[in-house]
């Protein structure tokens, strides 16, 4: 008989990773974790830095709409202000806040309170005066937009009332007034950095168009910056 071949008898070892191999495979396995996991927060933090933005935008744009909304409601009231040295209309003027130049502006508004609530609603008169500027916030170190509303109207246009702060960090606030165009060049836009109306002829006491721009510091520590140009056609309004 032939001997049994000692090569076959001989059991095989299974194959299998040494522990070098594993060590190396769960390291390279941390590093794609950690590579995944990065890109996921970096992308993860990029989507809530743009929705914050988006979000800061939006409020930008409504608070530009708020402004807009009452100089569409802005009057001139021929009768009172015909009565002694009594004023109407819009007056805006550039004024230093900190370091800045800004837009204030006071006008008589036909719109309903915004913030009296000491009469009811069907009580409002629906005419009053309104106002925006800014002011510096010596305490917290920034400038804020504010604005006030004087629920009667009385001799003084541009004091007394509520006043209420509608934003902070105020970078810009200017408001830019289109007068009458010009007979020697209809086409061409002049627009004003102030405007009285009280100074302008009868037929032109109110401005054609105003041109609203707003900067802010974001939360972020970029700056926000919106405009908003809306005209004033039908404002003109004969009144006591």
């Amino acid at each position: 008989m032939s001997r049994p071949n000692s090569a076959r008898a001989r059991p095989r070892h299974a194959a299998g990773m040494t522990l070098l191999e594993l060590l190396i495979a769960m390291a390279l396995l941390a590093v794609v974790l950690a590579l995944t996991y990065g890109s996921f927060f970096q992308l993860s933090d990029a989507a809530a830095g743009l929705k914050a933005e988006l979000a800061e935008q939006q409020e930008l744009r409504l608070l530009l709409k708020l402004i807009a909304d009452d100089l569409q409601a802005a009057q001139y009231l021929e009768g009172y202000a015909a009565n002694g040295d009594r004023r109407s209309g819009i007056v805006a003027r550039t004024h230093f806040v900190g370091r800045g130049e800004f837009t204030e502006i006071n006008f008589h508004v036909a719109a309903p309170a915004r913030f009296h609530r000491q009469r009811p609603p069907e009580a409002d008169p629906g005419l009053h005066e309104a106002g925006y500027a800014v002011r510096e916030d010596l305490a917290a170190n920034t400038l804020t937009l504010v604005r006030r509303e004087d629920y009667y109207l009385d001799p003084d246009l541009e004091t007394g009332g509520v006043t209420v702060v509608l934003t902070r960090d105020v970078e810009t606030f200017s408001i830019g007034f289109l007068g009458p165009a010009e007979a020697s060049n209809p086409t061409q836009d002049r627009w004003e950095r102030e405007w009285d109306s009280q100074t302008r002829p009868k037929d032109a006491r109110m401005p054609r168009a105003v041109r609203i721009s707003l900067g802010v510091m974001g939360k972020d520590g970029k700056p926000l910056r919106a405009t908003l140009e809306v005209n004033l056609q039908s404002v003109l309004k004969v009144g006591q």
